[in-house]
């Protein structure tokens, strides 16, 4: 049998009715409970100030003069962004003589007292402030007002009388530093020593290529010679060395000493040794093994002291590359100091022309259009209304609340008699 869901609308009234007591009563407690916090609650004063934004007859431009410009009036999200900045939330909460403030963050203060309303796109805008009493939400929504025309006008015309000696303190700084940098910078270039110190670093980069190449000849002559003995071992000692062996032994001595890198060296240890057999004289291997042994040594030798020394020149360009690195860097900064010191005091003497001529020539495009008076009355609790809604409401989830209970009961009974 498919289950299905019957409602029998008699039985639920009957159930409802059944249980009236406890409709009303939770209606009744839901409902004085609203009403007593409506009518208790504290009342709360608003005022409203309005200012109005008129479409700006210049424009400052970056330049040595002031020109007339058809600029756009500023969007909504930029008025509402710019009366509700930080700093002028900041000095609204100083003026808030609510004396448990320091409990309430600043973004709660903001979103409990403050409102803005924009009218005409803008060009209209409300200020709305709350409070405890009337004389304070109209001095809130006063200096409000106040304060929004400067942040406005400041901020999108560049309207600002505090600009002008901002900018000349500004000035003054910046032409201090400026003076700073160009000193540093001639004193840093009468000590640079960094192009001595090139020199050498090319000195020692040289020296140290000559060196890796003079090892790389005495290696690969090391390893030749290892070949000549790796065979000799498979012959007589006591023979007579070929004279084909003597041979290749005397050329790898001769490609030694012939390579730049080598011959040029004064003073080196390895010393030609030339074994060529005449009919007087005649090597046997054993001899012939012997040389080879003695001069690969002292080959082995020098190369060990070639790596050495290529170390140690390796490790002096690292500190002179970190030198000359640090002293690059050092002029570079220099540089880029005095840079941006002249190219601030040129800005800032362009701005500061463009802001006496701005200031001059307009009084100001954000203007206060009517100032806040204390409210008469405080803001509609709505006691009435609000507890006419709680009355439905509660008697209306007091109702399904009791339906939902009679037929989990019921459903549960069901499921025993089944069961039984």
């Amino acid at each position: 049998m498919d289950d299905y869901l019957e409602i029998d609308i008699k039985k639920l009234i009957k159930n409802l009715l059944s249980r009236w007591q406890w409709i009303i009563g939770v209606t009744l407690l839901a409902g004085i409970a609203v009403f007593l916090m409506f009518y208790l609650k504290e009342d709360t004063f608003e005022a409203k100030a309005k200012i109005a934004l008129i479409q700006p007859r210049f424009e400052a431009q970056f330049e040595s003069n002031i020109t007339t410009s058809d600029l756009a009036m500023p969007s909504e999200g930029f008025i509402t962004n710019a009366v509700m900045s930080n700093d002028i939330l900041v000095e609204l909460f100083a003026a808030w003589s609510n004396p448990e403030k320091n409990e309430i963050p600043l973004e709660k203060f903001a979103e409990n007292n403050l409102s803005v309303s924009l009218e005409s796109k803008g060009a209209i805008v409300t200020l709305i402030s709350k409070a405890k009493t009337p004389e304070e939400a109209a001095e809130l929504a006063n200096l409000w007002a106040e304060l929004a025309v400067k942040q406005i006008n400041s901020t999108y015309y560049g309207i600002d009388v505090d600009k002008v000696a901002y900018f000349q303190e500004q000035m003054e700084l910046a032409k201090t530093a400026r003076l700073e940098s160009g000193e540093a910078l001639v004193e840093f270039a009468a000590n640079d020593n960094s192009n001595f110190l090139q020199i050498e670093l090319n000195n020692l980069n040289a020296k140290a290529s000559d060196t890796l190449q003079r090892r790389m000849v005495l290696e690969a002559a090391e390893s030749d010679v290892m070949g000549i003995l790796n065979y000799l071992e498979g012959y007589d000692p006591d023979a007579i060395a070929r004279q084909g062996d003597l041979l290749n032994f005397t050329l790898i001595q001769s490609r030694v000493y012939g390579s730049p890198v080598v011959s040029g060296l004064a003073g080196s240890p390895v010393q030609l040794q030339l074994v060529v057999s005449s009919t007087d004289e005649q090597l046997t291997n054993r001899e012939f093994i012997e040389t080879l042994n003695n001069w690969t040594e002292v080959l082995r030798s020098e190369i060990v002291a070639l790596q050495e020394e290529h170390a140690a020149l390796i490790s002096e360009i690292t500190s002179l590359q970190s030198t000359i690195k640090a002293i690059q860097q050092e002029r570079s900064l220099l540089e880029t100091d005095y840079s941006l010191n002249e190219s601030t005091f040129k800005t800032l003497k362009t701005k500061l022309e463009e802001v006496t001529l701005n200031i001059d020539t307009a009084d100001g495009n954000a203007k206060l259009l009517s100032e806040a008076l204390p409210p008469q009355e405080a803001i509609p609790h709505n006691t009435v209304r609000n507890t006419l809604i709680a009355l439905i409401a509660a008697g209306v989830l007091t109702s399904i609340a009791i339906l939902l209970i009679d037929w989990w009961k019921t459903d549960e009974k069901s499921e025993k008699e089944r069961q039984a």
